[in-house]
């Protein structure tokens, strides 16, 4: 039986990425059992088992001087960790890389490999393109060059990649993202959830609007917030309605500059950021819309999570997102940067609630048909299974 080798940073963060690159380790051992690599011990109590467990091989963090807590961690984890891991493994066996880990990949010696690598691409070309990126575009294009096989999880993104030269004669897949069926049926009823949430925050008759994602410049956070500045100087009293969640992790200091906007337009109390958060779905539950005016995006976990909530989506005509949300029929795509557009969008929701309903119950059965786990899990056994990579 061929072996599977599976390289991926630690899949127990709240970050899409993360669960993401579990979805693909279930599918995987859906099939058979795997040979994980990461570079740490992750606790998986919280997590789905897995099919059929998982062997599990650790590797040490890039070097990192300093004194921060950080840096004295991963000095302390790579005492217990190899610090070049020498894979062996013959033709048919497989090694599978979860996107783009380069300074990981720079740790495992593939010269007595001999099976096939292949690479799970969750980033676009304008993901990269983006000024908080720390890879740029040539940099992404020279990594996936080095394996045999790419799998997308984006057909956009595959015809976007595929035109580089250096990957474009390379074998490839799509397979698509699916989201965490099980933790969406655990959520609380909305009505408990508003109740939690009312404890600390008025929102008692407030239109909730949810922005799902890191907190930097590629995921649009600024777009939305001029938009409901634009509202606040056209529309002032929708604006006293509304109440917007920025839910997710800080990147580059990002956040400080957006609550600077906030607080100089006078919106203060119409914004709340969660910072970095496990309850995300949580406040993806309670919403009325969810947006994401993203920048860049190869197929967003967040919008696959509230077309199964049934909530409805506003967002951007760019990348995978509009083979998740038809446009005006599934939810409302805009022009990436347009505030205007966003503006006019938002204010449709809110006076048209029925409509947005009905938007998001088609995405919701989309969701069921093209992108659920067990058609993920069906797309990675046939290719496995019939030795197509």
């Amino acid at each position: 039986m061929r072996k599977i080798y599976y390289l991926t940073q630690p899949m127990n963060r709240a970050s899409g990425a993360s669960k993401s690159g579990y979805d693909v380790l279930r599918a995987l051992s859906d099939v058979q059992s795997v040979q994980v690599l990461s570079n740490r011990n992750i606790s998986l109590k919280k997590l789905p088992k897995l099919t059929n467990p998982a062997k599990w091989k650790f590797i040490r963090y890039p070097a990192q001087s300093g004194l921060g807590l950080r840096s004295i961690y991963r000095r302390l984890m790579n005492l217990f960790s190899t610090a070049t891991y020498i894979l062996n493994g013959d033709e048919k066996d497989l090694f599978i890389v979860n996107s783009f880990c380069i300074y990981l990949l720079d740790n495992i010696n593939l010269n007595e490999f001999l099976g096939t690598k292949v690479c799970v691409v969750r980033g676009s070309v304008s993901s990269f393109e983006s000024i908080d990126s720390t890879i740029s575009v040539e940099k992404a294009v020279e990594y996936l060059s080095k394996f045999d096989s790419l799998i997308y999880v984006s057909a956009k993104t595959q015809d976007e990649w595929q035109e580089y030269k250096e990957i474009s004669n390379k074998v490839s897949y799509y397979i698509p993202n699916c989201c965490d069926e099980e933790s969406i049926d655990l959520i609380p009823m909305r009505d408990d959830l508003l109740k939690k949430y009312s404890a600390s925050l008025d929102l008692n008759g407030k239109y909730i609007i949810s922005c799902i994602g890191s907190v930097q410049y590629r995921k649009g956070q600024d777009i939305l917030i001029d938009a409901i500045i634009n509202i606040s100087l056209t529309h002032p009293e929708i604006v006293s309605k509304i109440h917007v969640f920025i839910v997710g992790g800080d990147v580059g200091g990002f956040s400080a500059t957006l609550m600077h906007k906030i607080e100089v337009n006078g919106l203060r109390d119409t914004f709340t950021f969660t910072g970095y958060t496990s309850d995300a779905l949580e406040y993806l539950k309670i919403s009325n819309v969810m947006v994401l005016p993203s920048r860049g995006e190869a197929m967003p976990r967040s919008i696959l999570e509230a077309m199964l909530i049934k909530i409805p989506v506003i967002s951007t005509n760019l990348d995978g997102i509009p083979e998740l949300i038809d446009d005006n029929i599934g939810g409302i795509l805009t022009t990436p940067d347009s505030v205007e557009e966003l503006s006019d969008a938002i204010i449709f929701s809110i006076g048209n609630e029925f409509k947005m309903a009905t938007m998001s119950d088609y995405s919701y059965k989309k969701y069921w048909e093209f992108f659920s786990r067990q058609a993920q899990f069906q797309r990675y056994r046939s290719l496995i299974k019939n030795d197509f990579i």
